[in-house]
């Protein structure tokens, strides 16, 4: 078919609709020609940035990226937001526990023998602890102002000087002390509980119960010991002995009463008496506060024999 033809020889349609071989030459030459100049164009405006120093851009790595940072961001806020509220939560349960235990302190002044409501089961110890650490704050300070007389009067009839601070009763032996006085009551509660579990068979009230039990009976040590670790603050005479006794003799009287009431108050299933049974219990313990003796005794006679030898 000639290339001018307008109409096909075999059918006779019009060939004005149909492109020719170089239009479609032409057609696919531009194409080619835009391609390479955009290719051209990216490749110059990266080496540009390269040359700029500026990093190529990798979107599908800097989203998650992002998305880590905002993580992280967001659980370091979670993380700090708790923190006043916990310690919000720790001073309000401190304040409650202090406010049901002076509840418990009024109820035993009140009424010794009868505990009229179920209470936090480390009540009991919580009147150990401030027994012990009353008492052993009183022998400290009560023996320190003996110790500052005894030097004044030395110092004037053989004119020699005042002895110092090394002749004093430290914090340490306080807490020797402390620990003592504290063994002793944590022994005589568990005779008693003893006694009462075992020899007379009242199985009621678990340990710590039983010790909040006890220390009702003896929460009048704790208003002694107050009063008495106040005076020794007040009072530096000698003569301050008695407080030592109001405090040290008289707590520890009142606890051998506590051991009494709960030997009497349980309800036996056994068929021991409980005279039998408080005779046993009380021998039980005097074997017991033996031991803690020798223990402890030995460490609290040589500071004192340090103490009243730098007097002399």
């Amino acid at each position: 078919m000639p290339a001018e033809a307008k109409f096909c020889t075999n059918c006779g349609t019009s060939l004005s609709d149909v492109p020719t071989e170089a239009q479609s030459t032409d057609t696919e030459e531009t194409a080619t020609t835009e391609t390479a100049a955009e290719t051209t164009a990216t490749a110059d405006e990266t080496e540009a940035k390269a040359a700029d120093g500026e990093p190529e851009a990798k979107p599908e790595e800097s989203k998650p990226a992002a998305a880590e940072q905002a993580t992280a961001s967001t659980e370091q806020q979670t993380q700090a937001a708790p923190q006043p509220a916990q310690t919000s939560a720790t001073a309000e349960a401190t304040k409650k526990y202090a406010t049901n235990y002076w509840a418990y302190l009024v109820d035993s002044l009140k009424h010794p023998y009868t505990m009229s409501g179920t209470y936090h089961k480390y009540f009991g110890l919580t009147s150990f602890i401030i027994v012990a650490l009353l008492i052993a704050l009183t022998i400290m300070m009560i023996a320190n102002h003996a110790v500052s007389e005894v030097s004044g009067a030395a110092s004037s009839l053989f004119g020699t000087e005042q002895i110092s601070s090394a002749g004093s009763l430290g914090f340490s032996v306080a807490i020797r002390i402390f620990v003592l006085v504290f063994v002793i009551e944590i022994a005589m509660a568990s005779v008693a509980y003893l006694t009462v579990h075992a020899m007379l068979g009242d199985r009621r009230l678990g340990y710590l119960d039983f010790l909040n039990q006890f220390a009702h009976f003896s929460n009048l040590a704790v208003f002694f010991t107050i009063i008495g670790f106040v005076l020794s603050l007040i009072s530096g005479s000698i003569g301050s002995a008695v407080i030592l006794y109001l405090a040290v003799i008289g707590s520890l009287g009142i606890e051998g009463i506590a051991l009494v009431a709960s030997v009497f108050k349980a309800e036996p299933t056994t068929h021991l008496d409980k005279i039998y049974a408080y005779i046993i219990g009380t021998f039980i313990l005097g074997i017991a506060i033996s031991i803690i003796g020798a223990l402890f005794g030995a460490m609290l006679i040589g500071e004192i024999e340090n103490v009243v030898g730098n007097l002399f």
